[in-house]
């Protein structure tokens, strides 16, 4: 069985053509029989007197009825299926989930998970992950939807009520809906033939917009009304639908933070790279006494896949012939029309977790030594001296005429905030208002720390819920988008990101009383370009950071890897 394991391993990774593709197909043993229902399972059993109530919240799916479960003014659907892959080829796209009837799917938590490591380096989750749960206002009609997808940053997390909770969205009066995606090496591994043709993650995604825009309107929501959001590699996912023709039909509007398609790390460009990369960890990991038995299943399969994949960035990549993305996200920007309004932008100091990460003496002596390694991996330079200069230009904006220490934090973390997220957000709003979109552009900026610096990812601390329990919520007390910003952040400084995001949500202009947040546009220079400053106080402002992000603009004109002679500015 070890060596049928291990030969399936094996060719599933250097598989390279359809032979090698028949050689994996014959040596596969896995059961293909769903089993959705192993943890979770639907019932057909006669309801009890103290089931009554709950029938007030059956929903009947396309696929079968689901039972909610009512907390506080919250009626919550927990891990109802959208979509299955298949046992043969966990790589391949998504079909639609199986039906359940004539039983009552009856989950009464999230504990649904995509294969994944978790903080301590225990495998969680298995292949029956593709779900979503659904939180519902009570009473809702016609209710305006939040489709939220959570940053896995490439391997790790979940749709998790735990951490996006529903209760401040659901005071307004929207839906909330939280996927899971296959994530890491499952979601993104990509061959580039039949076998892993790639971004698995992102066609799980489209399956589940889908399935809310057939299913939707039988919980109380709008489906012409779904507003897909997500911070970070999530936020990158979220441009990368509305960049899809397929899915960006299901999508109204869209809300990022700290995430863009065009960012460095959003692409894979080298996937053949990332394959060697992962050939080895699996030959390591075959080495390994404590591991080399491992294979019984198909779980313990993708246990061994994902271990090896932990450290390796898996990402979106280019497909070859009709894949779900054939072209670049630059391509497709520079060339498409998208009729669409996003809220988009980033966190001041976005990267100030990679710049903590790098805070070690090996780490700054490194960069010191070789200025380049500050530069992002989708430039190109004529020569190894070219190189160097601009590597040296950017030490000197960032860190002037001295090394790089450990009380640098906040000016590495600026540099890398610039370079990784602030840099490519605005980059690619321009090119979306440039074919059509309706962009309102911010920076988040709220911070405890001594450099007033917000992490990828903070602004969604004001707008969604924290509960300690899934099931015991305090009940709603207001419906007022003001005073619910009160009672998500107590402060004299001004609103908050709730009231930003319910109100683009319900109208699509973001908007709080006092701030005229105009859309971002066209402009003969980008002093005139006009974002909306969120920190202790919220203020419209004209040009963003021009002084630092001049640099990185005149680097990708000259040294981006798919360099044009296009132009950003109207002249």
């Amino acid at each position: 069985m070890k060596q049928k394991m291990w030969s399936f391993i094996w060719f599933m990774i250097i598989a390279v053509s359809e032979v090698a593709v028949q050689v994996i197909d014959s040596s596969m043993t896995f059961t293909t029989e769903a089993t959705y229902y192993t943890n979770n399972p639907a019932t057909t059993e006669t309801e009890s007197d103290d089931d009554n109530d709950n029938t007030l919240y059956e929903v009947t799916t396309e696929h079968g009825t689901v039972r909610g479960i009512k907390s506080g003014r919250v009626i919550r659907y927990f891990d109802i299926p959208y979509g299955q892959f298949s046992a043969e080829n966990p790589f391949e796209e998504p079909n639609a989930t199986q039906s359940w009837n004539p039983g009552v799917l009856k989950n009464t938590a999230h504990t649904s998970r995509c294969p994944q490591i978790d903080s301590e380096n225990k495998y969680i989750g298995d292949h029956n992950c593709l779900t979503l749960s659904i939180f519902v206002p009570e009473g809702a009609e016609n209710a305006d939807v939040l489709f939220h997808i959570h940053d896995s940053s490439g391997n790790t997390g979940s749709g998790d009520p735990s951490k996006f909770g529903p209760k401040h969205l659901a005071n307004q009066g929207i839906i909330l809906i939280l996927p899971n995606y296959r994530i890491g090496a499952l979601g993104f591994l990509c061959l580039q033939n039949v076998t892993a043709p790639g971004n698995a993650g992102l066609k799980d995604l489209h399956l589940a917009l889908e399935w809310t825009n057939k299913n939707i309107r039988k919980f109380g929501g709008n489906n012409t009304n779904i507003v897909v959001s997500g911070s970070g590699f999530a936020g990158a996912l979220v441009e990368y639908l509305i960049l899809s023709n397929e899915s960006r039909r299901f999508i109204s509007k869209a809300i990022t933070e700290s995430g863009s398609a065009l960012a460095p790390w959003a692409l894979d460009r080298n996937p053949e790279e990332t394959t060697k990369n992962l050939e080895n960890e699996l030959t390591k990991s075959e080495n390994n006494a404590e591991t080399a038995n491992i294979y019984t299943s198909l779980e313990s399969y993708l246990e061994k896949l994902v271990r090896a994949a932990r450290s390796i960035d898996m990402l979106p990549c280019i497909e070859n012939n009709n894949g779900f993305l054939t072209e670049t996200p630059w391509q497709l920007l520079n060339r498409g029309e998208f009729n669409i309004s996003l809220m988009t932008g980033s966190a001041n100091h976005a990267a100030l977790d990679k710049a903590l990460a790098q805070q070690t003496e090996e780490g700054l002596s490194q960069i010191n030594n070789d200025f380049s390694l500050l530069l992002p991996n989708d430039l190109k330079f004529n020569n190894v001296n070219e190189k160097n200069k601009i590597g040296r230009q950017i030490k000197t904006q960032y860190f002037g005429g001295i090394n790089i220490t450990t009380n640098d934090t906040p000016r590495l973390s600026q540099c890398y905030s610039d370079s990784f997220y602030l840099y490519p957000g605005i980059r690619a709003a321009r090119l979306f208002v440039r074919s059509g979109a309706t962009i309102y552009f911010y920076e988040f900026s709220k911070g405890n720390n001594s450099f007033n610096g917000s992490r990828r990812g903070d602004s969604l601390n004001e707008v969604f819920s924290k509960d300690s329990t899934e099931g015991e919520v305090e009940e709603a007390t207001t419906v007022n988008p003001t005073e619910a910003a009160t009672t998500v952040n107590p402060t004299e400084n001004g609103p908050t990101m709730l009231t930003l995001w319910a109100s683009f949500i319900k109208d699509g202009k973001p908007s709080v009383e006092g701030i005229d947040w105009s859309n971002l546009r066209e402009v003969r220079q980008p002093a005139q370009e006009v974002w909306l400053s969120i920190g202790d106080t919220m203020r419209v402002q004209r040009g963003f950071h021009g002084n630092r992000l001049q640099l990185w603009e005149d680097i990708y004109q000259n040294h981006f890897i798919e360099h044009t002679t296009w132009m950003f500015w109207i002249v």
